[in-house]
């Protein structure tokens, strides 16, 4: 009975045995003293367990947004591209590096960021193109060696 009722069925227990076997009797309401308060800590760590899968869930662990980005190229000879995102391309052009800083736009729900840059020799030097957040943290790049070659990046942010 206290295995089953807890408290109750060791109450019940205790009742029927504390005048044939004492001692039994008072082993059984223990038994369901002890056996009620470590099903009340069980279902109490459960629940905490629930409640913190639920909150990592339905709590996503980010950062705010990213407001801007770096999109560098970097190259010894000259070059061409264009970068941009959802409200708009812009083209350049240089030689040697160059950095631009993109903002995000204010109403984007996801930013999606796309660049891409065009040796204008016929060298077999690398030109590297770079989607970065503002920290210096790469979030995507490309290169290329080939004569005349293009690198292009594209990235989703959320």
């Amino acid at each position: 009975m206290p295995f089953f009722f807890g408290i109750i069925g060791g109450l019940i227990a205790w009742f029927v045995n504390k005048d044939r076997n004492p001692r039994k009797a008072r082993n059984f309401l223990i038994f369901g003293i002890v056996w009620t308060v470590v099903l009340i800590i069980l279902i109490w760590i459960i629940f905490v367990a629930i409640f913190i899968t639920v909150t990592t869930v339905t709590t996503p662990l980010v950062s705010p947004k990213t407001t801007s980005v770096l999109i560098k190229v970097e190259y010894t000879g000259a070059w061409q591209g264009a970068y941009g995102d959802q409200s708009g391309i812009v083209s350049w052009s240089g030689t040697g590096p160059k950095t631009v800083t993109l903002n995000r736009p204010s109403d984007a729900y996801m930013w999606i960021v796309s660049a891409n840059a065009q040796k204008l020799d016929d060298s077999n030097n690398v030109l590297t193109i770079k989607i970065m957040k503002t920290d210096g943290t790469i979030l995507k790049e490309a290169s290329t060696t080939a004569s005349y070659g293009m690198a292009q990046v594209a990235y989703t942010i959320d």
